[in-house]
């Protein structure tokens, strides 16, 4: 339920201690910060945090009375706060320095990355971490939401998204203004997963694409003809001529596309019997994303790409 306090609106939920929990926060959350008008940028980041805090609450700490989890945020002005509060565990959230071999416990660093800072206050019987970014206003960054078949180019920092970044290719726009030349190519990715974020930010850097490198949740899927089911389950690649690939094949699309010795790279993943292997670890890499470096219970695929071994 919204409310409207002075210049600050705020929404709750109680919601089960069950991962389902994840996805129907993150939906209002992004309907909510939409209808404000924030900027699309601000609103991925808010999108990535809720996600690891949630996550973060259902993995370690135990639920509230009822089985629940009680999610809110509140807007003031351009910041947003974002807070979840379960049943406390037997550890207090914490960034930690792990080996880069780790395939979890990286959470909390995607949050400190994204906002600008972060915390837990405690109560009886339960605890509350939150986390306060950015939420400023779609013209303020300069970005458009008329670009065809994308919201937002992400910047080529590489690594995790940090704090401040604005939208790669509105930097010299004045605010509101329609980029003259959208992208035609796209490269979409799961936007509320930290290492499929982390993984496309390292491609983007390292290859030098000039395409838009996005989130599929804020792109117009069927503008570029594909499905959100496709880009649920693998990363897409579409073309200029509007040849969509997926998993492997996409990867191997951007790179050839990006030219140079990436070209060559990008040619030898298509190619027979290299390709059948660059397939088999692409579908190993996607199932397991979750037990990766950055990657949380929000990153597991889908029902219907899981298996037994990977059901909780």
């Amino acid at each position: 339920m919204a409310a409207v306090e002075g210049h600050a609106t705020s929404t709750a939920l109680v919601l089960p201690h069950d991962e389902a929990s994840v996805g129907r926060a993150r939906s209002r959350l992004t309907e909510d910060l939409q209808a404000a008008g924030v900027a699309p940028v601000d609103i991925d980041n808010a999108r990535l945090v809720l996600s690891e805090l949630l996550s973060n609450a259902l993995r370690h700490a135990r639920p509230l009375p009822g089985g629940t989890v009680r999610v809110a945020w509140v807007r003031r002005a351009y910041e947003l706060e974002i807070a979840v509060t379960d049943g406390g565990g037997s550890t207090a959230p914490r960034m930690l320095e792990l080996p880069v071999a780790a395939v979890s416990g990286r959470g909390m660093a995607i949050v400190a990355a994204l906002a600008e800072r972060w915390g837990v206050r405690k109560e009886p019987g339960q605890a509350t971490v939150y986390a306060v970014l950015s939420a400023k206003q779609a013209a303020m960054t300069g970005a458009s939401r008329s670009t065809p078949g994308m919201v937002h180019a992400l910047g080529h920092d590489g690594g995790m998204p940090s704090r401040g970044n604005g939208p790669a290719a509105s930097s010299d726009r004045p605010p509101g203004e329609v980029e003259a030349n959208p992208p035609d190519r796209h490269f979409l990715y799961d936007g509320d997963c930290g290492f499929c974020t982390t993984t496309a930010h390292l491609l983007q850097r390292w290859t030098g694409t000039s395409a838009a490198v996005v989130p599929w949740q804020f792109s117009d899927l069927d503008a570029l003809g594909t499905t959100r089911e496709q880009a649920e389950h693998e990363v897409v690649w579409v073309g200029r001529d509007g040849r969509v690939f997926g998993g492997a094949q996409a990867v191997a699309a951007l790179l050839v596309d990006s030219g140079g010795w990436w070209r060559g790279l990008g040619w030898l993943v298509r190619t027979p019997p290299i390709s059948w292997l660059a397939h088999l670890v692409y579908r190993l890499v996607a199932e397991n994303r979750y037990r990766l470096p950055g990657g949380t219970p929000a990153c597991a695929l889908p029902r219907r790409e899981t298996t037994e071994r990977d059901a909780p």
